[in-house]
């Protein structure tokens, strides 16, 4: 089932009469789909919303692969969380990413760890006590289970992905990411903990935070928000955040960053924007580089992102490709070399060729221009590619031109 969101007519928001079905320019934008899955471990069938980077929908992924972002309460976020993630990476400030939202059947059964009592004694923000009982809870194990040993296999089954998970939670879904970090920390790269209920089961995740901490194996990332939400939310991510600065290894980065102008309500939003900017602080691209036209450095800088996020697998494509229309104005036969260096390590790309046939439309080969237009348009037709009538303009215009006549 396709998951869309439908572009109204603006004379119908502003209550104008409709217009005739000729003169209707609807346009629907797809943003992902939903499809199901039985999980054993949970004994029953699974909603999943996924969305896929655009590079990957158009059939340019260039043999790319992509990390994945695993969305708790996916029914209330996968819109604005796929948007975030689509902005951030096309201005270079995080890869692109495979979103992968997981609604709820039985939230509080799925997002809460075991607790000692089916009860918790909260906080108000006026001091009164409360207790709040939780019938069906502590099955954050076995849904653990099920995102790592299930739906993970089965989303790097059958797309391109990367060796990088990341889980976002929000309220018992960053009660559930904090437990994942800190129980089972192997079974995601990075955790991002939206306003986390820590106060569940008197604090205990808080209390063994200690031991848990100082045993984290090998690279991990937690990111923790809280909002203006009350003593009972806010000193139990103070006291985690002070076990960190203490126990944390070297090797376990983390921040915890307080929102005094957000809500329980509106945090999700700002956190999942600043969480992968800080995640993968250091992978947008040094523009100093790009305008040298430098592929040996451009190079060093995404072996480091290499070496620290274990991808991506080389520099990508579209990052050569802007640095080549960046020497065509000022020095086309240097950006004709990195087309064509390109064009060596992308040869499935229908846009290398493109870009190429520009390069040496510039610098007068209009016949070599002219066959890289024809590969353009050749594997652009293959995929479906969403710029072939661009890529057919410009054959045309190799045609005449080398047919004497002005395109």
């Amino acid at each position: 089932m396709r998951l869309v969101l439908l572009v109204p007519l603006l004379g119908t928001l502003l209550g104008a009469p409709a217009l005739s079905a000729q003169a209707r320019t609807d346009t629907t934008i797809v943003i992902g789909f939903t499809t199901r899955l039985r999980s054993e471990i949970l004994k029953e069938d699974r909603p999943v919303s996924v969305y896929l980077p655009q590079s990957l929908q158009q059939g340019a992924a260039g043999g790319a692969r992509y990390p994945v972002v695993y969305l708790l309460d996916g029914d209330a976020h996968f819109h604005h969380a796929t948007g975030v993630v689509n902005f951030l990476a096309a201005n270079g400030r995080i890869p692109e990413m495979i979103v992968v939202a997981v609604p709820n059947t039985q939230r509080t059964r799925d997002l809460t760890p075991r607790a000692r009592a089916d009860s918790a004694v909260m906080t108000t923000t006026t001091g009164q006590q409360q207790v709040a009982r939780f019938p069906g809870q502590g099955g954050a194990d076995a849904f653990l289970r099920f995102l790592s040993e299930e739906l993970a296999p089965w989303v790097e089954a059958r797309y391109p992905t990367a060796p990088y998970r990341v889980l976002v939670g929000h309220s018992f879904g960053g009660l559930f990411a904090v437990h994942a970090a800190l129980r089972k920390p192997e079974s995601f790269n990075a955790y991002i903990a939206v306003s986390p209920s820590l106060w569940w089961d008197e604090g205990r995740l808080v209390s063994d935070a200690p031991a848990a901490v100082a045993a984290v194996p090998g690279e991990r990332f937690l990111y923790m928000t809280m909002g203006a939400e009350g003593p009972n939310m806010l000193e139990p991510i103070e006291q985690l955040a002070d076990v960190l600065r203490q126990s944390a290894p070297a090797t376990f980065r983390w921040r915890y960053q307080p929102l005094a102008n957000d809500n329980h309500g509106t945090t999700p939003h700002r956190t999942l924007y600043d969480g992968l900017e800080a995640l993968f602080e250091g992978w947008e691209a040094p523009q100093e580089v790009i305008a040298a036209g430098d592929v040996a450095r451009i190079d060093a800088h995404f072996a480091t992102l290499r070496a620290r996020f274990g991808m991506p697998e080389r520099t990508p494509e579209p990052i050569l490709n802007f640095m080549g229309y960046g020497q065509l104005q000022q020095d086309p036969a240097k950006a004709v070399e990195i087309f064509r260096e390109n064009a060596r390590r992308f040869p499935e790309s229908a846009n290398v060729y493109d870009s190429l046939g520009d390069g040496l439309m510039a610098t007068g080969d209009v016949a070599g221009a002219l066959a890289q237009y024809e590969r353009a348009v050749q594997l652009a037709e293959s995929t479906g590619h969403q710029f072939l009538a661009t890529y057919r303009t410009n054959l045309e215009a190799a045609r005449k031109r080398l047919g004497g006549q002005k395109p």
